[in-house]
């Protein structure tokens, strides 16, 4: 598990890139990290359902 997503870290940090203000207001681009963990949740889960055959 660990090994996979190490491999989709970087397509998972991509989607889940949001614009994102300090607290001056200056707005710039980050990952946020609630979406990066609902991603990778989602992984694991389609990970463990497939089903081989």
């Amino acid at each position: 598990m660990k090994i996979v997503l190490q491999h989709f870290s970087g397509y998972i940090a991509s989607l889940s890139m949001r614009k994102l203000c300090d607290e001056r207001g200056n707005v710039y681009f980050g990952v946020d990290e609630d979406i990066r963990q609902r991603l990778q949740a989602r992984l694991m889960r389609a990970i463990l359902t497939f089903r081989v055959e």
